[in-house]
């Protein structure tokens, strides 16, 4: 049987923090450690995952993987930038977006709906 697709994107919140990790630990399963890069929104800003998604290493492999913590940080600037990233996201790139709580229809949670439905 072949393996599911992966998304562009996927949003994990709330306060399970054990499942969250579980759906990390399959991404980067997925991926692979070595393709895989961990952001914080404390520090990093919506641009900068974005340049994150962008940036293909030299091995793809099976794709890369972005995991930003904390997103429910990101300030309306932040969430537009990854909502237009969504918009064309980089071949065999998934993003992670990880928060505490948000609300389903927060900006991000929109835009990140809109690419996981298709």
């Amino acid at each position: 049987m072949a393996a599911t697709e992966l998304k562009p994107a996927y949003l994990l919140s709330g306060s399970d923090r054990p499942k969250i990790a579980r759906a990390l630990r399959r991404l980067r399963d997925r991926v692979g450690e070595d393709a895989t890069e961990q952001l914080s929104a404390r520090e990093a800003t919506g641009d900068d995952a974005v340049a994150a998604c962008n940036a293909m290493g030299l091995f793809v492999g099976n794709g890369q993987l972005v995991i930003v913590d904390e997103v429910e940080r990101w300030k309306a600037d932040d969430v537009k930038a990854i909502a237009v990233y969504l918009a064309a996201p980089a071949p065999a790139t998934v993003l992670a977006l990880v928060a505490g709580e948000l609300k389903a229809d927060s900006a991000l949670a929109k835009a990140v709906k809109r690419v996981a439905s298709c």
